[in-house]
């Protein structure tokens, strides 16, 4: 099953933020990081993690512009074992979508077939 978590707000909101935290949770609990892109750019980040159970997450930290989102659709094929998602998102109509928070999490689960 892969899981995808949306972190979901307006630019400013923390979701480059909320990314980056949730790695270094990840990495403190025993994940070890087995590939980067733009690791230095705070909102274009992309990480792949290992678990010690052998489990892969990619972090993305900016899904935005054009560019960004193919990046991560590079970054995402060459790790076709992936089971975990976290990236950040900006919705164009931002107002329907966070009228009341900052930042909104959407976990989605999918079966694999393979």
């Amino acid at each position: 099953m892969r899981i995808i978590t949306l972190v979901i707000g307006k630019k400013g909101a923390g979701k480059s933020k909320w990314i980056l935290e949730k790695k270094d949770e990840m990495l403190s609990e025993g994940w070890k990081q087995i590939d980067a892109k733009k690791e230095a750019d705070y909102n274009q980040a992309i990480f792949a993690l290992k678990s010690p159970t052998g489990e892969v997450a990619i972090l993305n930290s900016g899904s935005d512009r054009k560019d960004i989102i193919d990046e991560f659709g590079t970054f995402l094929s060459q790790h076709e074992e992936v089971l975990r998602i976290f990236t950040a998102i900006r919705p164009q109509s931002i107002k329907r979508v966070c009228q009341n928070a900052n930042i909104i999490l959407i976990i989605l689960q999918f079966e694999t077939i393979q």
